[in-house]
């Protein structure tokens, strides 16, 4: 009697034990999926979203490269810093001076640059920003000067100077660019002498210059022709 009571209890618990492995079953591919999806590669990010308008690279052993590309698919921004890993203990927070150098000659050959047209530098306390201006790219680069060992560079930030490059605000005007602005301004206060100078010293410095057909067009306008005329300048530019 008992073995035929428990027979009878096993076969009525036995449709809810097998609902209960198939639960546990389904469950356990649920978090074996999303275990699998966590992960994605670059691939399939790019082929989801596109092409990343920002990277980041290790180009060093504890020194990353983040850059940041413009509309024409070229760098704009690039920024170099101590890499910290999340793991990381003591995070890094210095460069060697020599490899930052080595860095830069890399990614921004001196040959790259243009002319160097101002630098500046700014204190912050103890720490210190370096920032020079080329033709080309402006440089930025942080300085901690606490420390006494050989890693003392922060961070280095360089903006390249392209029409398919946001303006930043950081970029100091270039040369050819400041002969112009002059011009103009000469010219709207009727300053024709000093405008046709300012023109005429953009085109002999910078015949290359983008600013050169804009130039060429201004001395055409009469008032400037004809301070030009002779070393001398013509009655016309005198009487002006």
């Amino acid at each position: 009697m008992d073995d035929e009571f428990s027979d009878r209890g096993v076969a009525t618990d036995l449709p809810a034990i097998l609902e209960l492995a198939m639960k546990t079953l389904i469950g356990y591919a649920i978090v074996l999926t999303s275990c699998l999806c966590a992960g994605q590669t670059s691939q399939e990010f790019h082929s989801r979203y596109g092409d990343s308008d920002t990277e980041r690279f290790k180009i060093r052993d504890g020194i990353g490269l983040t850059v940041e590309y413009g509309s024409d698919g070229l760098a704009c921004q690039m920024e170099i810093k101590p890499q910290n890993l999340f793991v990381q203990r003591e995070p890094q927070r210095f460069m060697a001076p020599d490899v930052v150098d080595g860095i830069l000659d890399e990614i921004v050959p001196p040959d790259t640059r243009g002319r160097r047209v101002n630098n500046m530098m700014q204190l912050m306390g103890c720490s210190r920003s370096v920032v020079d201006y080329y033709e080309s790219v402006t440089i930025a680069r942080g300085t901690d000067c606490l420390t006494s060992k050989t890693a003392r560079d922060t961070s280095v930030t360089i903006l390249f100077k392209r029409s398919a490059c946001p303006e930043t605000g950081l970029h100091f005007p270039s040369p050819d660019a400041v002969l112009y602005k002059r011009a103009l301004r000469a010219w709207k206060e009727n300053q024709f002498t000093v405008a046709h100078l300012e023109l005429q010293t953009l085109l002999n410095t910078y015949p290359n210059s983008e600013y050169a057909i804009k130039a060429k067009m201004l001395l055409k306008n009469p008032k400037i022709a004809a301070c030009g005329e002779s070393s001398s300048y013509s009655q016309a530019c005198v009487s002006q």
